[in-house]
């Protein structure tokens, strides 16, 4: 199979492969399209604001590249701006009056930079009729109530995709971007291989492709694609992130992924105090790698390769990799 563009593609789509790429979106899509109808800009006396609000990898970039590109359609004036652009984030993005104005990168902003950011939209109302910018779930309580009184729509991008969704966007992405006859083809992952991605990646888009590529470019036949080319694809992955943890990391994350602990005995078992983990898991490559679930009064810890099928044996053969030995580690 041979494919223009890569279905698998990380990065924010833009045209011309905007129709080949963002799939299976349509519940976003229209509530970002109801506002600029040709008729409703041309009758509409007051402005809209939209915030498209995302975690990295959920498709704010594109989603805010096929909204330009569905104006622009249309014949209105549009006016992009991104942190590429020197007049970003201040108010001189805003001196030339156009029908729409499409602001990318606003979740990239500080909380300070964001602030300033709500403020200079209020002024801009004037000057367009609509206005879309990206904008990140993680604000404090007091920006997000000036953004819910600053913006007029909330467009939401979910933050975890289910296991279905995620293969049929893939599924989707590699029919469209076939150079040959699209009736020939079939899907080549098999449902464990997308489950173990779709855990892996916990659920966002953006890293699902990431580990669905890695199988598919290191498979052999790429007709079929199974759950041990997938599991070969995460531990080529994941090894350049585990090669970054020190010795008391690389413990823990032994321990929590032979079965979930408790924090205090994981902190007995690697020899430290509470308060050095806690630091480990809040600031630590760590952080990525293993989830916390409170019961009672005991706070739970696993790592993310013991919910993950074949998820030791893939830890394994990375330590293996790594020169760590495994039964020397307590």
């Amino acid at each position: 199979m041979k494919f223009k563009p890569s279905p698998f593609y990380l990065y924010p789509i833009e045209e011309p492969y905007l129709d080949n790429l963002f799939v299976n979106r349509e519940e976003e899509l229209k509530i970002a399209e109801d506002p600029f109808t040709s008729e409703y800009i041309e009758r509409s006396s007051v402005s809209e604001i939209c915030a498209v609000i995302g975690d990295i990898g959920s498709g704010k970039s594109s989603l805010l590249n096929y909204i330009r590109a569905s104006v622009e359609k249309e014949n209105f004036d549009v006016s992009y701006h991104d942190r590429e652009d020197e007049a970003f984030p201040t108010a001189k993005i805003f001196e030339k009056e156009s029908d729409v104005y499409v602001i990318d990168d606003v979740d990239k902003l500080d909380e300070g930079k964001a602030r300033q950011f709500y403020t200079m939209l209020e002024k801009a109302i004037s000057k367009c009729n609509l206005i879309y910018f990206s904008e990140t779930y993680r604000r404090d309580e007091d920006l997000v109530k000036l953004r819910n009184s600053t913006v007029s729509e909330n467009i939401i991008l979910p933050r975890f995709l289910k296991e279905e969704t995620l293969k049929d966007i893939l599924k989707e992405r590699m029919k469209n971007c076939l150079v040959s006859s699209k009736s020939e083809f079939e899907f080549p992952f098999s449902d464990q291989a997308i489950k173990m991605a779709s855990i892996r990646s916990g659920n966002n888009l953006r890293s699902f492709f990431k580990y669905c590529k890695e199988a598919w470019k290191i498979s052999e036949n790429k007709e079929h694609i199974e759950d041990d080319t997938m599991k070969k694809g995460i531990s080529m992955i994941d090894r350049e992130l585990i090669s970054r943890l020190d010795m008391n990391e690389i413990r823990i994350l032994w321990t929590i992924t032979e079965s979930a602990k408790n924090k205090k005995y994981a902190a007995n078992r690697v020899n430290i105090n509470r308060k050095t983990l806690d630091r480990e898991l809040r600031e630590g490559p760590l952080k990525n790698l293993v989830e916390s679930e409170r019961k009672g009064n005991q706070v739970i810890l696993k790592s993310i390769y013991s919910r993950l099928p074949e998820g030791k044996e893939i830890l394994e053969d990375i330590y293996t990799r790594m020169g760590v030995d495994i039964e020397g580690l307590f």
